[in-house]
Formats: structure tokens, C-alpha cells, sequence
């Protein structure tokens, strides 16, 4: 007979450090359905977050049903990283960053009443679960960089990811984009841990959290807000390998046994769950289950602040894609192939996406577009647009450089 296990835990490390971080300073729960600000801790809001991870705050009281699958309950978090993070790999040299976030009590209810039945769409920017400690964990996609009032990702103050598009193809990207990988301001992108910015967030395998060294199913991690428990990387091990789960839908969830967990009263059984894992999306691509990518993507659907799926397909070239391809922003809605770092969210092909004109979009936050620029303001191809002038091919559509010549 199926039936639900209770347990409350209460989990507290304090500590102290003073710091400024950059960017992604919206702490806001607003439309994070089952959130609330009205909560203590026992940091104070706006403290800065202990660098070695000692300032985490987190308590959780809820339950688990193993017939379902679900968590139901309640945790309070200051959102300051249990690990100690920012340390950038990729850095020359490698090291810790100088970066801190800040502490914000909140509780965070589970299943978030947005989402207690699926499928659903999760948010595009945002908290789509929380660690067992407490800490964001965000989908794949990123609000950009090198737009708006986002930090340049080059190390000479240019550069730019379109909003919608996920950190570690961004960071790829950008070794064409800035030059090469030594222009890169790695120190914004993801730390060791797998997250970044404030409030500190994840937007990759939570890698820190658990020991990728277990025999086994990995253990649980966190807990999604459609109250589907979060897993680490791993379903098997096999031959002295750790074996990571083929059958994962678009959401990044499948059905299959997981690890009992005493402490959260999880028991060996079979139920849907999500991975993480090392290809897009990384965490979570939506609220499961669903049968296919095509499913998921009629859950993204075009609003007043997101594109959607097949809304706004643009170029993207990598040093593993130098050919490039399209790129489908804000539609976290991937082929789960395995083979490169990220998987693909468009099967349109490069040459009816490469010339996207960044001035006849609206996402680009220009206040005119090519034809507007060129014969209204008189700012001539030859001057502005072409290769080696300061705005190159911002006007392909119009001047002809570049791809659309």
C-alpha cells in the first residue's frame, strides 16, 4: 500500500563577511507562485553571504508521498550558498573571485500552486526549484549579456549573449565572439559549483552538493516547485562508471527508482523525477512529464516579456558548431542529445536564421531599426556597419556585409 512519510528538519550555519557583487540584483519574489518575503532568519536581509558557504540558513517541514513522487511543505531559506563558491576555472589565472552575494529570507511553499498539476511551463528567468539547502536553482536560459544594463562579457568592454540563451552556450560562444577564450570574463559566467550572480542561483549540475564518486543513483539534491524531487547527474554504475540516465524527456524528469532518503522520508521507488545533467537543459526544461520536445514546446508560448518558442530563432556560432545553427531564445526546449555541451532547440537552418538584423528586433532594445539608421540618420553602411567599423554587422539585412551579402 502506498503512503506518505513526514519529516521536519531544522538546519542552520551561521556566519559573517562584507562584500559587493555584481549584477542579477532583483531579489524579488514577486511571480515566484508560492513565495513569500513576510519571514526572519537569522542573518538579517542584505548581509553578505560567508564566501566558504557558512552563512547558509534553510528549514524544511514537509512531507513525501512515494505513491506520487511529491514533496509537500514549506522551506525557509536566506538564499546564501551552502558551498563556497566563485571560483572561476576558466580564469587566467584560476582562482576565487572577489564577487558576494547577499542574504534574503524567504519561504518558499511546495507544490507552488502554479504548478501542482503538469505539465507546465517553468519559469524562463528565475527560480524553478530549490537545493536541500535552500539555494536557487534556476533553468538553463540567461537574462543576457552585453544588453541593457548587463555587464560586457569581453574583457575590452564589448561583446554580447542575446537574452533567452543559456549560460554555457553563451560562454562558448563568446570565445569567437570576444576573440578568444583569454577575453573572456569568465568570472561572470558559472562558478565551479555551477551557479553565479545575486541572488546566488544555479543554472547547471548543482556539482558541489553530492558525491559524484557513489555507486549508484545519485542522490537527491533539491526539490522542483512542481514538488518533483531534483537528482544529481547519475542513474547507474556500471564497469567502474557512472552511468547517466538515456531516457530523460524535455523537462529533464523520467520515471524510474530512486534512492530512499531517510531524512526527507523518501523511499526506494519507482516515480517521476528530475535529473540534472551535462547538456542542456541542464536542470530543468519544464514541468513534467511530457511525450516529446514538440509537447514541450506548446508549454512556451510568445508573452508581453518572453519570445517563446518559435518566436525568435537567431544565429549562434561556436567553436564546436563553427558552421553555426539556429538558436531558439526562450524556449528551454532541447533534443537531449549528448554528444556536445548543449543539445538543440531548432531544426530551422543557418541560412533562413544568420541574418538576424539585431536592429529589426525588439529584444535588442534598439530605438530604430536599419532602414530608419541608415536613410533617415544618414548612418551610412560604409562608415558604421561595415567589417571594422564600430557597429559591424548590426545592419546585415540593409548593407549587405557579412553573412546576408
Amino acid at each position: 500500500m502506498a503512503f506518505s512519510n513526514t519529516v521536519i528538519v531544522s538546519l542552520a550555519l551561521l556566519g559573517a563577511a562584507n562584500a559587493n557583487f555584481y549584477g542579477h540584483c532583483n531579489r524579488s519574489t514577486i511571480n515566484v507562485s508560492g513565495a513569500k518575503d513576510s519571514v526572519t532568519c537569522p542573518t538579517t536581509n542584505g548581509d553578505s553571504c560567508a564566501l566558504d558557504g557558512s552563512d547558509n540558513y534553510h528549514t524544511w517541514d514537509g512531507t513525501y508521498d512515494d505513491s506520487t513522487g511529491k514533496f509537500t511543505g514549506t522551506m525557509v531559506t536566506n538564499l546564501c550558498s551552502n558551498d563556497a563558491y566563485g571560483y572561476c576555472e576558466l580564469c587566467d589565472p584560476p582562482g576565487y573571485t572577489d564577487h558576494q552575494h547577499t542574504a534574503y529570507c524567504v519561504s518558499q511553499d511546495f507544490p507552488a500552486p502554479a504548478y501542482e498539476t503538469g505539465p507546465n511551463a517553468a519559469p524562463l528567468r528565475g527560480r524553478v526549484g530549490l537545493s536541500l539547502s535552500g539555494v536557487n536553482i534556476y533553468g538553463p536560459e540567461e537574462a543576457g549579456f552585453g544588453v541593457g544594463a548587463a555587464m560586457d562579457p569581453c574583457e575590452d568592454n564589448t561583446g554580447e549573449c542575446y537574452a533567452g540563451l543559456d549560460v554555457p552556450t553563451c560562454e562558448s560562444s563568446l570565445d569567437i565572439t570576444c576573440g578568444n577564450t583569454t577575453n573572456v570574463k569568465h568570472e561572470i559566467m558559472l562558478d565551479s559549483c555551477g551557479g553565479h550572480a545575486m541572488p546566488y542561483h544555479y543554472h547547471n549540475d548543482l556539482k558541489c552538493d553530492y558525491d559524484h564518486t557513489l555507486e549508484g543513483h545519485s542522490p537527491l539534491i533539491g526539490i522542483a516547485l512542481d514538488g518533483y524531487g531534483v537528482y544529481g547527474l547519475y542513474e547507474s554504475y556500471e564497469d567502474d562508471t557512472q552511468i547517466k540516465p538515456s531516457d530523460l524527456d524535455t523537462c529533464n524528469g523520467h520515471t524510474a527508482t530512486v534512492p530512499a532518503n531517510d531524512t526527507y522520508g523518501v523511499t526506494a521507488t519507482s516515480v517521476y523525477h528530475y535529473h540534472t545533467s551535462s547538456w542542456a537543459p541542464y536542470t530543468i526544461g519544464c514541468y513534467g512529464p511530457v511525450e516529446s520536445q514538440d509537447e514541450c514546446k506548446t508549454l512556451y508560448t510568445e508573452s508581453s516579456q518572453y519570445s517563446g518558442c518559435g518566436t525568435d530563432i537567431l544565429p549562434l556560432i561556436t567553436p564546436e558548431t563553427p558552421d553555426g545553427y539556429c538558436y531558439d531564445v526562450d524556449c528551454p526546449c532541447f533534443d537531449k542529445r549528448t554528444d556536445t555541451i548543449y543539445g538543440y532547440n531548432s531544426d530551422v537552418a543557418y541560412d533562413d536564421c544568420k541574418c538576424f538584423n539585431k536592429c529589426d528586433t525588439v529584444v535588442s532594445d534598439c530605438k530604430h531599426d536599419c532602414d530608419y539608421l541608415v536613410n533617415t540618420m544618414g548612418l551610412s553602411c560604409e562608415d558604421y556597419y561595415a567589417p571594422g567599423k564600430q557597429y559591424e554587422g548590426w545592419c546585415d539585412k540593409e548593407c549587405g556585409y557579412g553573412d546576408c551579402a
